[in-house]
Formats: structure tokens, sequence, C-alpha cells
């Protein structure tokens, strides 16, 4: 095996090293409105241009500039579920009130979502459809611009979560609480999981067995990152949690 066949784990986890750095700069350019607006801006421009900074890369700074902008001025709109909006948010410059959805005897939150709200999140659904499939067919068109790549990846998430925010969910366990930090850590673990398949499909070259290993562990790649990064996590928050508040936006893993 090449002494660089897992090169490319380890820039990945340079970039996410990286990112620690990086991540209160974007909080310092994002928490004033107009300047983080502008600090956008030239991010679109930037990917437009093909003007890749590398440390991370201009797209995937864009991802993070655009979550943390809504993340701090739109908190209301992507962290809070329409139960909750249904059961009742109190917002006061900027401090809330939160009071607790109801629960049926399994822990799963309460069918309490209003009528209207739930066809404002299907309308929003809807419409996040139509501007994904409009960005898909910009992006596959010959020599498109690699900004409709982008705009495409920020619009089919943002329409599942609007669609999700209609329909009661069950109660959330504490493996569900990594979202941030399975968004960076995730492709390690892929990569590095699909290297190790590939040396293992090298020794069984030809034979059915590999092909039907690789398969399954295709499928459950998505089971296998989850696991690891709450093991990792679990890690951070007993022995590094300083470094498990960066990585999680501040997010606790349990309770």
């Amino acid at each position: 095996m090449s002494q660089y066949a897992y090169a490319p784990i380890f820039w990945y986890l340079y970039q996410l090293i990286f990112l620690i750095i990086v991540s209160p700069l974007i909080y310092a350019l994002v928490k004033n409105r107009a300047i983080g607006l502008l600090w956008i801006v030239g991010l679109v421009f930037a990917v437009h241009l093909h003007l890749d900074m590398r440390h991370p890369n201009t797209d995937a700074l864009l991802y993070y500039s655009v979550a943390a902008y809504f993340a701090v001025h739109r908190r209301g709109l992507v962290e809070r579920s329409m139960e909750e909006e249904a059961a009742g948010w109190k917002e006061d410059h900027g401090t809330k009130e939160k009071k607790a959805a109801p629960e049926d005897k399994d822990g799963n939150t309460a069918s309490v979502i209003p009528d209207h709200v739930r066809r404002r999140c299907f309308a929003e659904g809807l419409a996040g459809v139509m501007i994904s499939v409009f960005c898909y067919r910009r992006m596959m068109a010959p020599e498109a611009a690699v900004l409709w790549t982008c705009f495409y990846r920020m619009a089919v998430p943002m329409t599942c979560w609007a669609f999700a925010c209609g329909v009661r969910l069950p109660k959330i366990r504490p493996w569900m609480r990594q979202s941030m930090f399975l968004y960076a850590i995730h492709y390690i673990v892929v990569r590095f999981v699909n290297k190790g398949i590939a040396v293992a499909a090298r020794q069984l070259a030809g034979s059915v067995s590999a092909a039907g290993i690789a398969l399954i562990v295709y499928f459950l790649l998505p089971a296998i990152a989850v696991m690891v990064s709450y093991i990792l996590a679990k890690f951070l928050v007993r022995f590094l949690p300083g470094v498990w508040r960066v990585l999680s936006g501040g997010r606790k893993l349990e309770g």
C-alpha cells in the first residue's frame, strides 16, 4: 500500500483543525448584519471567480458563513422546531424564554403543530424543491458556473429542514445532538473507511466477496459515521470540553 494512501484523511483533519481557528473569525465577521452580508457577498464572488483560499476551501467557507449568519441573526428560524414554536417561544432582544413542547407517554413531541404552520412548512418545502431543481439543472448544464453547485448544496438541506419542521418527530436522543460536529468529522470517517475497504478489496480482487463487502459497507457508512462521531464526541465532552464547545457550536450532547 502506498505511503500516501491515507494522505487525504490527514488533509481533511488538517482542514478541521484550521476551521477551529477560523471559526471565531467567522463569528466576528457575521455578528454584525451589514458586515456579515458583505462578507457573504464577497465569498459568493470569490467562488464565482474561482478564487480558492484552500484553507478551508472557499465554497466550504461560504457554507459555514451562511450557516453562521442565520444562526446569529435568524436563530429562531434555523434552530427551533415548529413544535416548540407552537408550544410558545418568547424573544426579547436576543434573550429567550423557552416553554418545553408537550410530549406523549413515549417521550415523543406531541402533535401540537397548528395547521397554518404545517401549511407554511409545506409551502416553504415546495419552494425549496423548485429552487433545488432549478439550481440542479443549471449546474448540470455544459460549462456551468460552480456557483450553481454551491447554491444547490445549500438549497437541498434547507428544503429538507422546511419539510421536517411540519412533521411530528420522535424525542431527541443524545446521539442526535451532534449536528455541527458530525458535519465537521463525517468526511474523515468516510474517507478512512473507504480507504480501508479499498485495501481489503485488493486482497480479494476479482472475487464476489469484494463487491459484496464494498456494497454492504457503502450502505452502512451513514451509521458508521454517526457511531464513530458520537464516540469521539463523548470523549471530547469528558476530556476536552473546550474543544467540544468550539466544534459543536456551544451545543450540549446530553439533556
